[in-house]
């Protein structure tokens, strides 16, 4: 097991813009989530309705809109993987996180219902998100299925992030294994499993 690092994401990121002959920058990285969104077009919410959503993704990807470059790297990283993986500026491009409305939170908690599990990418301006602990908090009393993605630089072994992210597992990366065993949960000094055998076992408490 070992973490994703910066470095590998943010080298993701540059490979996937060089395909299309762009530079790793920030406005980079938005323009082709943009583009992303264009070539997916994925359904819109319905309107109210009192049937459960069916499960759609395997990951809710929680992160701050303000690293663009770690945002697209980890995204590609999982999707070339062979997760589907849901990312609001991929699957609900209208949304604007900078005006809140009851309309955006619907939206976010109705995917969120969607999707087996919930990661934090745990990037650079993830403590200044409003979102994350909402998502996180939300994830989790829905079906446990909450967990933290540290994004650390190469030369560091431990993640110590902002107090609440420690009582949730950590995701790390396991070599040698394919989709849906090559993501590691790590419960701290519990025990580990594989993604496909925590997202389908009861929760712990």
């Amino acid at each position: 097991m070992s973490y994703f690092t910066t470095e590998i994401i943010l080298s993701v990121a540059a490979q996937y813009l060089a395909a299309t002959g762009r530079a790793p920058s920030v406005a980079n990285a938005t323009d082709r989530l943009a583009q992303e969104a264009e070539e997916i077009r994925f359904p819109s919410v319905p309107e109210e309705t009192e049937i459960k959503p069916a499960v759609l993704f395997d990951i809710f990807l929680s992160h701050s809109s303000l690293d663009q470059l770690q945002v697209l790297g980890i995204y590609r990283l999982l999707t070339q993987r062979g997760y589907n993986v849901y990312l609001d500026q991929v699957c609900d491009p209208h949304l604007d996180r900078t005006r809140v409305t009851p309309l955006t939170a619907r939206v976010i908690r109705y995917r969120m219902v969607q999707s087996k599990s919930l990661f934090v990418a745990t990037s650079s301006n993830v403590s200044q998100s409003k979102w994350v602990p909402w998502e996180l908090g939300f994830s989790d009393g829905w079906n446990g299925k909450a967990a933290v993605l540290p994004i650390l630089p190469q030369n560091v072994t431990s993640f110590n992030g902002q107090e609440y992210f420690g009582i949730y597992p950590e995701v790390q990366d396991r070599p040698g294994y394919t989709y849906p065993q090559d993501l590691e949960i790590n419960h701290h000094q519990s025990f580990t499993e594989p993604w496909d055998r925590w997202v389908t076992r009861n929760r712990v408490y």
